[in-house]
């Protein structure tokens, strides 16, 4: 848990940079962060939350500081999984134009691959994804992508993996596809 005014004045200083950091600790330790203060830099202790696995919370006063330390550390008991990621791999006629809310993602040969937070028993987690679709000339059912979404159960390395298979109806209205 890391209490500060989230300016950083020592080695890495960008929200980025120290995303990525906290993100080598994924897997032994989740990082959540409460800010101090009129000048404290959501930001930083943002990107620090999200890259550690979890959750920032501003502290207005010091009387809200007992409320905000007990619900980040409350945040990390809840986690179910960790190192969560999706990987979307388009049909041919499919492109991924957006991924929208920010999420990490990068290509790589098995597809676009998207960087989730933690997942929280009793919490949703929502990914949306703008796609460029050229639909098939033939009837019936379609799969437009293949979806895999993995994880690690919380304090294990071993990864889980689990494919899915959308399906879409493509039907013809006046002989174009819809």
């Amino acid at each position: 848990l890391l209490l500060s005014d989230g300016a950083p004045n020592v080695d890495e200083t960008m929200p980025e940079d120290l995303r990525a950091l906290a993100r080598t600790l994924r897997g032994t330790a989740c990082i959540s962060t409460l800010g101090f203060g009129e000048q404290h830099s959501e930001d930083h202790l943002g990107a620090i939350a999200d890259g550690g696995g979890g959750l920032y919370h501003f502290i207005q006063s010091p009387i809200e500081s007992d409320h905000g330390f007990v619900r980040a550390l409350g945040s990390h008991a809840d986690v179910v999984a960790e190192g969560v990621d999706v990987c979307l791999a388009p049909a041919p006629g499919v492109s991924v134009e957006t991924v929208l809310g920010g999420p990490k993602s990068q290509f790589s040969s098995k597809g676009l691959e998207i960087a989730m937070p933690d997942l929280r028993a009793g919490r949703a987690e929502h990914l949306v994804v703008r796609l460029a679709v050229a639909p098939p000339a033939d009837t019936g059912p379609w799969q437009p992508m293949k979806l895999t979404v993995g994880h690690r159960s919380v304090g294990r390395t071993q990864r889980h993996e689990e494919a899915l298979a959308p399906l879409l109806p493509v039907k013809h209205h006046d002989g174009a596809p819809v």
